[in-house]
Parts: structure tokens; sequence; C-alpha cells
């Protein structure tokens, strides 16, 4: 199980200009914080399963979505 802070960290990398948090409620799905730094506004994303965020390649997929999402 990969932990919350990794998946932080991973997307943070590859999201400019945003700081995203995760968290892992207890069924075990996760939520996403996205806040963008020069607005700070923050998008909340929940209900991911931990399989959707489980390697470097499915979170570098999500952090590319999400940024043509909110570009």
């Amino acid at each position: 199980m990969i932990r919350t802070d990794e998946i932080a960290q991973q997307l943070n990398r590859y999201m400019a200009g945003y700081d995203c948090k995760v968290e892992r409620k207890q069924d075990h799905s996760l939520t996403l914080l996205v806040t963008h730094l020069a607005s700070d506004e923050t998008l909340t994303i929940i209900g991911f399963c931990e399989e959707e965020l489980e390697s470097e390649s499915s979170i570098r997929h999500m952090a590319s979505a999400l940024s043509k999402e909110l570009a």
C-alpha cells in the first residue's frame, strides 16, 4: 500500500503551480485536495480507489489529466 504522503509528493512533482494533499478515509478510499497556489482555491476530489494511484505511472497520468482539466 502506497503512503498518502508519497502520492502527494509525486502529484506535486508533476503539477507545477498546485499543492496536492491526499487523505485516506476509513473505507480506504482516497481524497485529493488540489490547491492552486496563486489563487489559493482548493478542489477536493473524493472516492479514488487505492489501485487508481498505486504506481508512479498512474499518478503521473492522473496529474496530467488534472492539469489539463484545471488549465
